[in-house]
């Protein structure tokens, strides 16, 4: 079954894992893009949209965005909830090089939850991203975080998850700046973690 198939599958069963908590965006987020959100003209690219819940919870911040999915079963839904058209909410495969489509663009802020573990070349992904990034845009990364000498018993939490040291070193690598802002902590000593990034020091 190929990566389309898989999400497609997981979308048609009515499940979504990309949706972003209210009070984490005005309450922790917020406050570290003020001058993002005082800009008349914001723009966002959401990574890895689903069936557009973030897309959504932008726009009604006065955010323009743009949406990208694997799974065409995602983005169908998501072009319904957001009445938004082929330009804006787009089927592409991360992995197969589609953000490149995006370059010459630049975004105020990029969302990537859930996404980055199963990216194959994570540095290569990030290197794009920070290129899309505006001169004080923000990349914000949400992703489940393992560390070195933990025992995981759940083979799940493995498989979905990044390693935290490693994360660390691209980010220390591709980015100028990097900040952990919020943890969330999960079952089996994993913990979700959101950070934001950018070009800038």
């Amino acid at each position: 079954m190929s990566t389309e198939e898989h999400w497609d599958n997981t979308f048609k069963e009515g499940k979504d894992f990309t949706t972003l908590n209210e009070v984490f965006l005005d309450e922790v987020l917020a406050p570290h893009i003020t001058e993002i959100l005082k800009s008349e003209t914001k723009t966002a690219l959401d990574v890895g949209c689903g069936t557009g819940d973030t897309v959504l919870k932008l726009m009604k911040r006065g955010f323009m965005v743009k949406g990208i999915d694997v799974s065409g079963e995602a983005v169908r839904i998501a072009k319904e909830r957001t009445s938004l058209d082929d330009n804006h909410i787009l089927v592409g495969n991360i992995d197969d090089g589609a953000l490149n489509q995006f370059v010459g663009e630049t975004y105020n802020l990029i969302t990537m939850k859930l996404v980055l573990a199963f990216m194959k070349d994570k540095k290569s992904v990030l290197c794009v991203l920070a290129k899309l990034l505006s001169k004080n845009g923000k990349l914000l990364i949400i992703t489940p975080l393992i560390y070195p000498n933990v025992t995981y018993e759940k083979k799940r939490t493995i498989g979905i998850s990044v390693n935290e040291v490693e994360l660390s070193q691209i980010l220390n690598e591709v980015f100028v700046s990097h900040e952990l802002i919020h943890k969330d902590f999960q079952d089996d000593n994993s913990v979700i973690g959101y950070y934001l990034c950018s070009n800038n020091a």
